[in-house]
């Protein structure tokens, strides 16, 4: 958890450490450019995956090798779903209790949910924004990235007790 918080630290502030990035040049929706700007001036490091078979595109950051954090932003520019799945594996015998520790996360937390997925027993944790085509968005996604990182800190360590 430690590596977790340093990376928290990380994130919210400017790295030391200058690294160049290029975006790519098919980045096609406004506010997925304006997200990874907002990205680049943090000196952060993604992965951008294209257009999906839902017409969204995908960016992924991954931090400590295992939290992959995705954002999908819609062509129309009016919202960003952002996803984090498999934030544990779950022990078959604890389906009971990991659906009773979502349901208190989710009463705790605004504006994300986590829910169990029984096809795979493993828990996801979902944020939703409601977007603009604005030049606030790149803010709005990089805040919304630092908060779903605190919350999914506090959510991994719960979901702990029900983990395989």
């Amino acid at each position: 958890m430690k590596k977790l918080v340093s990376l928290l630290l990380a994130v919210c502030m400017i790295a030391v450490c200058s690294v160049a990035f290029a975006m790519p040049k098919n980045v096609t929706y406004a506010n997925t450019v304006r997200f990874l700007q907002a990205l680049e001036a943090a000196d952060i490091n993604y992965s951008y995956l294209g257009i999906d078979q839902d017409d969204d595109e995908h960016v992924r950051l991954t931090f400590d090798d295992d939290i992959k954090v995705n954002f999908f932003f819609t062509e129309d520019n009016e919202e960003c779903n952002i996803r984090i799945w498999n934030l544990v594996e779950l022990n078959p015998d604890s389906i009971e209790e990991a659906y009773r520790i979502c349901n208190e996360l989710n009463y705790n937390y605004k504006f994300c949910a986590f829910y169990v997925d029984t096809s795979d027993n493993t828990v996801t944790m979902s944020m939703d924004l409601i977007l603009r085509d604005s030049d606030d968005v790149g803010d709005i996604c990089y805040e919304a990235l630092v908060r779903a990182l605190r919350i999914y800190q506090n959510g991994h360590e719960a979901l702990l007790a029900v983990a395989k």
